[in-house]
C-alpha cells in the first residue's frame, strides 16, 4: 500500500518545502515528493482539494488528508498510517468515542464548549510553533471512536470509492471533519484513533462568524432535531478564557508559581508561551478541568486549597508568584489563608489576584429590587461564599500582612448604569453622611491587585 500525503497551502511551491511544518517534516522524513499531493497558493475548499486526491488516487492508497501547519514527528510515520488503515478504514490522532446532538466539535458537547468527560475522549496531539510542542493526551490513545479531529485524517481509497464518500463542499473548511466522519460511520465503515506524534501549530478559530455559519449547515445536514428544536447561542470556548488583565501584571519570568482555581490552565498555556516558569502548580478542585491543565501546567494540585495538609502545603514554597483569579471569594476563610501564605513569602515575592466587586450598581439594584438571585456565573455565581468591595478588598490584603502595589479596575460598560448610579450616590450619602461621590467604585465588576509581604 503505497501512502499519499494529501494538503492545501497558501505557500508557493518553494516556500511550502522551505518553510511550512509539513513540508520540512516530509522533507526531514524522506518521503518522495511523488506521494506528496499539495495544492500549492490555494484559495478553494480544503473538500477540493481532498476529493481530487480521492478521485486521482489509486484504489490501494492510502490516503493522509492533513493540515500543512503540521510537524510530523514520528520517524515511522508511513509506517504507522499503514498499522493503523490496518485496524481502521479511517483513523485521525485525536477524537471522541460518541457523538452528541448538535455538538460542535470532537472535543465539546455543547455550545458553551464544555469539554466532554475525559471517558469518552481518545488519543495525543501537541500543540506549539515549533515541533515537540505542549503535549495533550487522554488516558487511552488508541479505540474505536466516532469522530476526529481534522488536523490529520487518513483513509482507505478503496473504503472511500467503494461507499462513493467524498467530503462534502459546503464545508470549505470548518465541520469538514465532522461531516466526513459521520458519513464513514453512517456507511459502515470503521473510524478510530490511532498514535502517531505530531504538533499542530494551530490551536482552531471556533466561534468565528464563518465558523458559526457552517455550523448550522452542519446541524441542519445532520442534527435536524436539534436544529429544528433549539436556539442557537453561541458562547466563548471555556478553555480559552482567561483574564488577561492578570496575565499583562506576569510580566516576567518566575521561579515558581502557584494558580489557585487554575481551571484548565488556560492562563498557565497564555503566559508559559511568553515566558520562562519552570515550575507552574495549578490547584483545583474539579478534576475534569485538571485533566487539561495538566497540559499547561507542569503539577497540578487535585483539592482544596484550605485543608491541605502541612506536607503537601510544604511543597509550595519557595513560590515566587500566587494567582487567585477570581477565587478567593470561593473559599471559606481567605483571611486565614492569606495570612497562611504570608508565612512563606519572601519579600520580594508576589500575589495577584482577582475579586469581583460587591458594590457592582447591578448588584445594588438587585438588592433594592429584591431580586437577589443567584445564578451559575458572574456576580452573582452561586458559589460565591465571600463578598468584597474595594475598601475591603483592601482590608483582606492590608490585614493579612500585604502591601497593595496596584488596585486595578475592570470595567465593562453598559448604559444602563447611568439610570442607577446617582441614586445610588443619594443612598451612600444618607447612610454616612460622606460628600464624595461613591459612584464610581459602582462600576467595576472586578479589580485586580497586585501585593507583596510587609
Amino acid at each position: 500500500m503505497h501512502i499519499r500525503i494529501v494538503s492545501a497551502t497558501r505557500y508557493s511551491e518553494q516556500n511550502f518545502w522551505n518553510y511550512s511544518a509539513l513540508g520540512q517534516s516530509i522533507k526531514r522524513l524522506d518521503i518522495c515528493k511523488e506521494f506528496a499531493q499539495i495544492a500549492f497558493e490555494n484559495s478553494i475548499g480544503l473538500p477540493d482539494v481532498y476529493n481530487k486526491a480521492i478521485e486521482s488516487s489509486a484504489t490501494s492508497d492510502g490516503i493522509v488528508f492533513v493540515h500543512d501547519d503540521v510537524w510530523i514527528e514520528d520517524i515511522l510515520f508511513i509506517e504507522r498510517v499503514r498499522e493503523g488503515l490496518e485496524q481502521f478504514d479511517a483513523f485521525g490522532v485525536i477524537g471522541n468515542r460518541r457523538l452528541v446532538l448538535g455538538q460542535p466539535s470532537w472535543a465539546y458537547t455543547s455550545l458553551e464548549f464544555s469539554w466532554d468527560q475525559e471517558v469518552n475522549l481518545i488519543g495525543a496531539i501537541a500543540h506549539g510553533d515549533y515541533p515537540f510542542g505542549e503535549i495533550m493526551k487522554f488516558t487511552n490513545t488508541k479505540g474505536a471512536c466516532e469522530l476526529v479531529d481534522g488536523v490529520m485524517i487518513a483513509a482507505s481509497c478503496l473504503q472511500l470509492r467503494q461507499r462513493n464518500i467524498q467530503f462534502d463542499q459546503q464545508f470549505s473548511f470548518h465541520f469538514y471533519d465532522l461531516d466526513f466522519c459521520r458519513q464513514l460511520r453512517k456507511a459502515g465503515l470503521s473510524l478510530g484513533v490511532y498514535p502517531i506524534s505530531l504538533t499542530h501549530q494551530s490551536r482552531g478559530k471556533l466561534g468565528t462568524e464563518e465558523w458559526k455559519d457552517s455550523y448550522i449547515r452542519y446541524i441542519r445536514k445532520w442534527d435536524q432535531e436539534f436544529s429544528n428544536s433549539s436556539t442557537v447561542v453561541f458562547s466563548t470556548p471555556a478553555h480559552d478564557n482567561f483574564n488577561p488583565d492578570i496575565l499583562k501584571l506576569m510580566n516576567k519570568d518566575y521561579d515558581t508559581i502557584v494558580e489557585v482555581g487554575c481551571s484548565r490552565g488556560a492562563l498557565a498555556r497564555a503566559y508559559r508561551s511568553s515566558f520562562k516558569c519552570d515550575k507552574y502548580i495549578g490547584i483545583d478542585i474539579d478534576e475534569d478541568s485538571a485533566v487539561f491543565a495538566r497540559n499547561h501546567c507542569s503539577e497540578v494540585i487535585i483539592g482544596d486549597i484550605e485543608s491541605m495538609n502541612e506536607s503537601a502545603w510544604n511543597t509550595l514554597f519557595p513560590s515566587s508568584l500566587w494567582i487567585f483569579g477570581d477565587s478567593l471569594e470561593h473559599l471559606k476563610n481567605p483571611w486565614s489563608l492569606l495570612r497562611r501564605i504570608r508565612q512563606n513569602l519572601k519579600p520580594e515575592d508576589s500575589i495577584i489576584a482577582c475579586i469581583p466587586n460587591a458594590q457592582h450598581w447591578s448588584v445594588i439594584a438587585r438588592l433594592a429590587s429584591g431580586n437577589f438571585q443567584y445564578e451559575d456565573e458572574g456576580l452573582m455565581d452561586r458559589t460565591h461564599l465571600r463578598w468584597f468591595t474595594k475598601r475591603t478588598i483592601i482590608d483582606l490584603f492590608e490585614k493579612t500582612g500585604y502591601s497593595i502595589e496596584l488596585i486595578y479596575p475592570r470595567i465593562f460598560e453598559n448604559p444602563s448604569e447611568n439610570q442607577y448610579l446617582p441614586f445610588i450616590h443619594r443612598i451612600a450619602q444618607i447612610y454616612d453622611g460622606d460628600t464624595n461621590d461613591p459612584s464610581n467604585d459602582c462600576i467595576p465588576i472586578q479589580y485586580v491587585i497586585k501585593a507583596r509581604p510587609v
